[in-house]
């Protein structure tokens, strides 16, 4: 009985652990998402637009519509796997409204007809590393609280 008792001891210590681990990782995503939500940048959309595909390893169907809605199949650089550097697909789309700058992220398993408000599917390393290169400040703030957030939610 003393041998099950410590097995079951160590079981569900690396459980708490791992669980740990998963649910730091979610705490700081949703923290990311929900600040990343409606986030508006002051520069022109061409500005930015131009900005979010340089982050891009290479950019494909590309469009624009009639009302200046424009979007991209995008594949951006990420973690590293055991053979070597992966690359992730995601459907970018950027607009102007209210004299503001939109570009958000999507996984690309969703297509062209996801909703830009849909926090779910956002990619929000993608639109971190954007608003790295426009604010700086609010990045790291963001960095910060997604990471106090994850030891929290821990």
């Amino acid at each position: 009985m003393g041998l099950l008792l410590r097995g079951l001891l160590v079981v569900s210590v690396s459980c708490s652990t791992g669980c740990g681990g998963l649910r730091h990782t979610m705490g700081e995503e949703e923290y990311l998402r929900q600040r990343l939500y409606d986030y508006a940048y002051t520069v022109p959309l061409d500005t930015l637009w131009e900005e979010a595909k340089q982050l891009a390893e290479s950019v494909r169907d590309e469009s624009r519509t009639e009302d200046g809605v424009r979007t991209a199949v995008v594949s951006l650089r990420r973690g590293l796997r055991g053979d070597g550097t992966s690359l992730d697909e995601l459907f970018m789309r950027g607009w102007e409204e209210g004299g503001r700058s939109y570009v958000k992220f999507f996984a690309v398993g969703h297509g062209p007809a996801v909703h830009p408000y849909d926090i779910g599917v956002r990619e929000v390393n993608a639109e971190l590393d954007l608003l790295a290169r426009f604010a700086p400040a609010d990045a790291a703030r963001f960095r910060e609280g997604a990471r106090r957030a994850g030891q929290r939610a821990r």
